[in-house]
Parts: C-alpha cells; structure tokens; sequence
C-alpha cells in the first residue's frame, strides 16, 4: 500500500504465522520499520538485527529530504536533519506511521537505531566488498599506500580475529571478498553469480557470522550475535540466482529462523528484477517469496 493511503500500521505490512514463527512481509523495505517497532514494544530492551541484502541499507535516517531541503547549505541540512530524527520513534502508532513517511532511500535501519529500535544492526549484503573495516585492515591499507610511495615491498596482510570501533549508531556492515573459495585475482565479473549463490549456503553464513561476532565484540556483545535477541531480515533483492534460494546445505540459516524473534522479509520487486544475474531462469519476487517460505517452514518443522 502506498504510505499516502496508510492509516494504520497493519496497512504497511502483511503477517503471517510459519509453524509459530511470525513473518512480516512488506513491499518497500522501509515499511518494515513498522514490523520492527511493533517487536520493539513487546521487549524490555532493544533487539539488533541481522539482514540479507543486496545493498547495505545504512543511509543515515532523513539523510534525503534534508538534502533535498537544503542542498547547498550545509549547516541548514544539518540542523533540519537532525530536527526530522528527532521526531522518530516506535512508541505509538501515529509516531510509527510518521517515522516511516519520512524514509527513503535505505534509511530505515539508521532510523530504527537512532530511535531506539535496535541497539544494532549486522547487513550481511553483496554491494560493498569492505564493508566496516577493522582496525587491522585500516592500519594495513595505510602501510601499503606508505609502501607503494616508497617502492618498497608490500606489509603482511593481517590476520583475524579482527578488531573494530563501533560505527555511528552502532550500524554495521559485513564485508566480503568474494565466494568462499574463490582463488581469483582479482575477482571479476565471473565471481559474481557464484559469490551470490552462497549467500544462504552455511559455508558462507557461518563466514559473515563469525565477522559479525568479531564486530559485536566491540559493542559489548559476546559470544556472537546469536546470543542476543535478534530479528532476521531477507530483502529478496540478496537472491540473484535460482542456486541461491536452493542452497545445497541451508542448515545455519535454518537456525539463524529459528532463534529469531521474527522474520521481515521485503519483496523490492524493481531491485529483485535489476540484480537478477542468472541468464537461463528468471524468478519474479512473488516466486522468491514463496520459496523463502519454505525453509522458513522447514526449520520451525
């Protein structure tokens, strides 16, 4: 539904009940800032989220109609943007409804830490390679730069665990260097259907989850990120081929179902068309959907 149209927070999404385990379906992803505000009421404390994606979806909350606002006056973007966030929040369904009226462009999960929706949030995603860096591979990136000026050979490249300094709100992104096991150098336009058919596979999960629990370390979290109450997101746009929403061993996701305090899933038609990589068999979002329903079932079974 379009937000004009909304008048209730149930107009944004749509919930379904797998085997005990609540759904939330949305169409634009920042609808379910309304799914995660409705969890949020239910806890004495903030929940983080763990999301699939195949962008980041950390732009800064409001970030866009400041910018359209004020486009050449800095500090009049800022004051105006900083007046819009504090206007976010989760308590009552007039200011839900609000809040999300004001989102666009990926804003959402900046939004719902910057009110107290989530004490953090992990974007297990495909557009960026580098995701939060660690203090170890800023230091390295710094020595090879001083070691191509002076001609010299290049450092050693570190080795995790890694360590790391929250990001603003406590957002963060996990990178990633290609498909596990991809020996290419450098990775290429040939890396890219194989890297995002593993986004599911448990070879690839337990990799991104093992960095999202070295990230967490630093925000006072231990143990990993499955031991602190959490919601799964699946943005369907992370599935571009038919191998990825069939992966051979689905066991961690499976898992990441069950101990989730629910699952938001946003269908992004437009995207799921645009990042589709897969030449000899094109799935639409209402297919994704369905498919992603069944092992949705299959680990609440």
């Amino acid at each position: 539904m379009k937000l004009p149209d909304a008048t209730k927070l149930h107009d944004l999404f749509e919930v379904r009940e797998v085997r005990g385990k609540r759904v939330f379906v949305v169409d634009d992803h920042h609808k379910a800032f309304a799914a995660w505000a409705l969890l949020r009421r239910e806890m004495g404390e903030a929940p983080i989220l763990v999301s699939f994606d195949h962008h980041t979806d950390t732009m800064p909350a409001c970030d866009n109609r400041a910018a359209v606002k004020h486009p050449y006056d800095s500090a009049a973007y800022q004051a105006f943007r900083a007046e819009m966030v504090a206007k976010l929040g989760w308590s009552t369904d007039v200011e839900v409804l609000g809040s999300v009226a004001m989102l666009k462009h990926d804003e959402h999960i900046d939004a719902a830490a910057c009110c107290g929706i989530l004490r953090a949030s992990f974007s297990i995603q495909l557009s960026d390679m580098g995701g939060w860096p660690a203090l170890e591979e800023e230091a390295y990136y710094a020595e090879l730069q001083k070691s191509w000026d002076r001609g010299a050979a290049a450092p050693p490249e570190p080795k995790r665990p890694f360590h790391y300094k929250p990001p603003e709100h406590n957002v963060f992104v996990v990178g990633h260097e290609c498909s596990i096991g991809c020996e290419a150098h450098p990775h290429n336009d040939a890396c890219l259907p194989v890297h995002a058919s593993q986004i599911i596979e448990s070879v690839y999960v337990e990799e991104q989850l093992a960095r999202a629990a070295e990230m967490a370390r630093c925000i006072g979290i231990e143990g990993g990120i499955e031991t602190v109450p959490y919601i799964l997101d699946v943005d369907l746009d992370v599935f571009h081929t038919v191998a990825a929403i069939n992966p051979r061993d689905a066991a961690s996701f499976h898992r990441l179902i069950r101990g989730a305090l629910a699952v938001t899933i946003a269908t992004e038609t437009e995207w799921v068309d645009e990042e589709w990589l897969d030449e000899e068999r094109q799935l639409s979002s209402d297919e994704l959907l369905a498919a992603l329903l069944q092992p949705i079932e299959q680990a609440m079974g």
